[in-house]
C-alpha cells in the first residue's frame, strides 16, 4: 500500500489518501502500517479524518441487523472499488449510528443523499406503535451525510478540513476534478450561504465566491477560506474562472454546517440545511427534521420541523400524531416545572399542528398574554385581524389594526404581515396611500425581481398610480439589462445566468408594455413589445406580451404569442381551444395551422439550446417478478423518459397523476416512460398509493441503487429525458410539464420514436 502514500486528499501533498486510511481500517480496524501511525501522530487533518472514518468502521461492524459476511464482503468491494480508482467525499459532518450501506451494489454506496428514509432497517420492535415510535424517533439514525458518497463520473471529489468547523476557523479545500471543469490553473468554490434567519428554498439566498483554488498536480486544486460569523449552513460548488463549467457534486451541492464546541451541528445550521432542501430533496429535508430531534430533542422548533416533514410526506398518521401529542404534553409540564426554557410561541404551534386543541387554547391564550411580540404571538394576532375582517368585512378598521401590529413585528416576520395587511388594500384612488405604505414595506425586507415586478402589477391596478408602475418597471428593465452578478445562482452557468435575466427583462417590458397601454400610451407601448429581446420558450413572457399587445390594440402582435401558447404542452386543454378560436378568428384556419407548424420548429429550437447530453450507461433496475433488466432495453432504442419516485415522498405521491397523464401522451407517439421506485420490491405502501391513483404503467424497482448511482440521482420525483442513443439530454427535473416539452422539443428536432 505505500505505493499510496503520496495520493492526497489534504492541502499538501504529503497526506495519505482517503481510500488509504479506509483500506487500513476495513483491513485491521485500527491504523497498523507504522509509517501511517508515524503521520497519523503529527497531522491533525489527517487525525480527524481517521477519527470519523474510525466512528463509521465501528458503526458498520456493531450493526444487528448484517447478514453474516456482509461486513466482510463489503471491505472487499471497497478495496476492490479503491483499486480501480473510485474516488472518495470528506462529510461535512459526521454520519451517525445508520450509516446506510448497500453492500450489494457493484460499487458499495455508503451514502444516498436522497435514498429513502424506509430502507434503514429499524432493530425489530416488539409492537406496531413502538415500530413508529423508532421511525419516529429517529432511534436508528437517519443522517445521509458520508463518509463515502459516489455521484459519478459528472462530479468531482471535494473535501474540506476540519469536517466539524467552527466558528472563525479556517477551512482548508482540497477539490479533484473529473474532467468537467478541464484542468485550468485557477477554479473558483462559490457558496450559496445562510445566516439563522434565512427563508425556505432558495431564491434570493445570497452567492458568493468564498475561494479561488490553484491547480496543484494533474486533478488537484487546493485553498481556503473563513465564513462569515453570521453563516451557519453554506452550499457549495466549484466553478471555472468564466462561470461555463460548474461541478455541483450532481445537482446535491456538498455541505458545509457550522458546528458549536461539543462538535454537534448547531440547531440553526441543520435547520438552514433543511431549507436550503425544500424544492430540491424533501426525503433529505425530513432525514435533517430527525437528526435536529436526535441532536435538539428538548427544541420544540425540531419537533415542530419533524412534524411538518412528517405531514408534506404523508407520513402524519395517528400513530406519529399520537407520539407528537405526548411529546407536546411533555413539554408543556417541563415549561411548567421550570425544566425546560420557555418556548410558549413554539409550543403553540406545535400544539395546534399535532390536533391536540386543547393543549393549543392552553397555550395560545398564554402566548398572547405573557409574550405578545413573540413571532408566533404575532402571526396568530394577524390572523385574528384577517378573521375578523373577514366577518365584518371593515378593511378600514383591518388596516388599522394592522398598523398596531407593525410596531410588535419582528423582522422576521415583517413580510409575512405587510402580505397580510396587502389582503385589505383595495384597488382605487382612495387604498393609493396604503398601497405605497405596505408595498414598501414589503420591498424592505424583499427586493427580488419578482417582488419589484408583482408590486408594480399591483401598482397599475390602481389608476392613480400608473404611473408610478410605469416607472419602477422601466427602472427594473434597465437593471436588468446589466444585472449584478451577485444575482448568479450556484449552479448556474453565466450564459444561463444572462438567458434567465434576459427572460426577466422581457417579462418585465411586456409588462411595462401593458401598463403603458392601460394609461392611454399604446404607442410607446408597441414600441417595447417590438423590441423585446429573444428569450427561447418562456410562457410566462408570451402570456405577458400577448396581453400586452391586445391592450394596445394590435392583435396581429398578439397573434404569434398565442401560437406559443396554444403549443406548449403544459397549457390546458380548455385554454389551447380558446386561443384556437382566437387564432382563427384574426386569421384564417389555414393561416392559423401553417403558424403552429412553424411555431413547432421553433419551440424545438429554443428549448434544444438548455441540452446539455451526458451519458448513463449500465443502469438497470428489477421487474415485479424480481428479473434483473437494462433500463437501455425498457427504452428499446427509442427516446424515453426515466422517473425516479418514491410513494413515500408527498410530492412525487401528488405528481403521479401528472406522471399518468405524460405517459399517456407520450407513449401514443411510441415514447415509453421508465418508473423507477427507490426500494427493492413491491411492499404493501407502494401497492395501496398505487390502487389510490390513476397511475396503470409498469413499475421497475431500483433495488441496488444501481440506476439511482448511474444517473446520479438524489430525489424523487425526477424526471430524465434520454434520447434513442440512451443518453440523458437535460439536467434532471421535478416537473412534469417541463418534461413533456422537453420531449415534444426532442421528437419535433428529429429524434424519432424508433429507428
Amino acid at each position: 500500500m505505500t505505493d499510496r502514500l503520496n495520493a492526497p486528499t489534504a492541502p499538501t501533498a504529503d497526506h495519505p489518501s482517503l481510500a488509504l486510511w479506509e483500506d487500513e481500517l476495513f483491513t485491521h480496524g485500527a491504523v497498523d502500517t507504522p509509517s501511517l501511525r508515524v503521520h497519523l501522530d503529527t497531522c491533525e487533518p489527517c487525525a480527524q479524518a481517521v477519527a470519523q472514518l474510525t466512528d463509521w468502521v465501528r458503526t458498520v461492524q456493531r450493526r444487528e441487523d448484517a447478514p453474516s459476511g456482509r461486513h466482510s464482503l463489503l471491505r472487499e468491494r471497497i478495496l476492490a472499488s479503491r483499486r480501480s480508482g473510485t474516488r472518495t467525499l470528506v462529510p461535512m459532518t459526521m454520519p451517525d449510528a445508520a450509516g446506510e450501506i448497500d453492500a450489494n451494489a457493484e460499487r458499495p454506496t455508503i451514502h444516498r443523499q436522497a435514498a429513502p428514509w424506509y430502507r434503514t432497517v429499524v432493530a425489530k420492535p416488539a409492537t406496531r406503535a413502538a415500530a413508529i415510535a423508532a421511525v419516529t424517533l429517529g432511534a436508528v439514525s437517519l443522517w445521509r451525510q458520508p463518509t463515502v458518497a459516489e455521484a459519478g463520473m459528472i462530479a468531482g471529489r471535494l473535501d474540506l478540513m476540519p469536517a466539524r468547523p467552527k466558528l472563525g476557523d479556517t477551512i482548508q479545500v482540497t477539490y479533484t476534478s473529473a474532467g468537467l471543469l478541464g484542468k485550468p490553473s485557477v477554479l473558483r468554490l462559490r457558496a450559496r450561504i445562510r445566516t439563522s434567519a434565512g427563508d425556505s428554498y432558495n431564491n434570493g439566498v445570497p452567492v458568493i465566491t468564498v475561494a479561488t483554488l490553484d491547480r496543484r498536480g494533474a486533478d488537484q486544486y487546493v485553498g481556503r477560506f473563513v465564513l462569515p460569523d453570521s453563516v451557519v449552513y453554506a452550499a457549495l460548488a466549484v466553478e471555472d474562472t468564466a462561470a461555463s463549467a460548474i461541478d455541483d457534486f450532481a445537482g446535491r451541492a456538498w455541505e458545509l454546517l457550522r458546528h458549536g464546541a461539543d462538535d454537534r451541528p448547531l440547531l440553526d445550521a441543520l435547520d438552514q440545511r433543511g431549507h436550503d432542501l425544500m424544492g430540491r430533496s424533501w426525503e433529505e429535508g425530513l432525514v435533517t427534521a430527525r437528526e435536529m430531534v436526535r441532536y435538539y430533542p428538548d427544541s420544540v422548533r425540531s419537533w415542530n420541523q419533524l412534524q411538518f416533514m412528517e405531514s408534506n410526506m404523508g407520513l402524519g398518521n395517528d400513530g406519529a400524531l399520537a407520539i407528537h401529542r405526548a411529546k407536546a404534553a411533555s413539554f408543556a409540564a417541563r415549561m411548567d416545572a421550570g425544566t425546560l426554557p420557555m418556548q410558549p410561541g413554539a409550543l403553540f404551534w406545535y400544539a395546534r399542528a399535532v390536533k391536540d386543541s386543547a393543549l393549543a387554547a392552553t397555550w395560545r391564550e398564554r402566548l398572547l398574554r405573557e409574550a405578545p411580540r413573540d413571532e408566533f404571538a404575532v402571526q396568530e394576532r394577524a390572523g385574528m385581524i384577517f378573521t375578523a375582517q373577514w366577518k365584518s368585512k371593515d378593511s378600514v378598521a383591518a388596516l388599522a389594526a394592522m398598523e398596531e401590529l407593525w410596531k410588535d413585528t419582528p423582522q422576521r416576520r415583517q413580510g409575512q404581515i405587510a402580505q397580510t395587511a396587502h389582503a385589505f388594500i383595495g384597488v382605487t384612488d382612495r387604498d393609493a396611500a396604503a398601497m405605497r405604505r405596505w408595498t414598501t414595506r414589503m420591498r424592505a425586507v424583499d427586493s427580488s425581481i419578482y417582488r419589484r415586478q408583482w408590486i408594480a402589477g399591483e401598482y397599475a391596478k390602481i389608476p392613480s398610480l400608473r404611473d408610478s408602475a410605469s416607472v419602477q418597471l422601466a427602472a427594473l428593465a434597465a437593471e436588468l439589462a446589466a444585472p449584478p452578478e451577485r444575482g448568479r445562482q450556484l449552479n448556474e452557468t453565466r450564459a444561463q445566468f444572462a438567458r434567465r435575466m434576459t427572460g426577466e427583462r422581457a417579462l418585465t417590458e411586456a409588462m411595462l408594455g401593458r401598463v403603458l397601454a392601460q394609461s392611454g400610451r399604446g404607442g410607446e407601448a408597441l414600441t417595447r413589445l417590438r423590441a423585446l429581446p429573444d428569450v427561447g420558450w418562456n410562457v410566462e413572457v408570451f402570456d405577458a406580451s400577448a396581453a400586452a399587445a391586445t391592450s394596445a390594440g394590435d392583435t396581429a402582435l398578439a397573434v404569434p404569442h398565442w401560437a406559443r401558447l396554444a403549443l406548449d404542452p403544459r397549457t390546458n386543454a380548455n385554454r389551447v381551444a380558446t386561443l384556437d378560436s382566437l387564432g382563427t378568428r384574426f386569421t384564417s384556419g389555414e393561416a392559423w395551422r401553417k403558424l403552429k407548424e412553424r411555431t413547432s420548429g421553433e419551440m424545438a429550437s429554443a428549448v434544444m439550446r438548455d441540452a446539455r447530453r451526458r451519458r448513463v450507461e449500465g443502469a438497470s433496475v428489477r421487474t415485479a417478478d424480481g428479473r434483473t433488466v437494462a433500463v437501455a432495453s425498457l427504452a428499446k432504442d427509442r427516446p424515453a423518459v426515466v422517473v425516479f419516485w418514491s410513494p413515500m415522498c408527498g410530492p412525487a405521491v401528488e405528481a403521479l397523476p401528472s406522471i399518468q397523464r405524460m405517459a399517456t401522451r407520450l407513449e401514443a407517439r411510441g415514447v415509453p416512460v421508465v418508473l423507477i421506485v427507490e426500494q427493492e420490491r413491491a411492499d404493501s405502501t407502494l401497492t395501496a398509493v398505487l390502487a389510490a391513483s390513476t397511475y396503470r404503467g409498469p413499475v421497475y424497482f431500483d433495488a441496488t441503487r444501481d440506476a439511482s448511482r448511474v444517473f446520479s440521482n438524489w430525489g424523487t420525483p425526477q424526471l430524465y429525458v434520454l434520447d434513442r442513443d440512451g443518453r440523458v439530454v437535460f439536467d434532471p427535473t421535478s416537473s412534469v410539464g417541463e418534461t413533456t416539452l422537453r420531449m415534444e422539443a426532442l421528437l419535433a428536432n428529429g429524434s424519432s420514436p424508433a429507428r
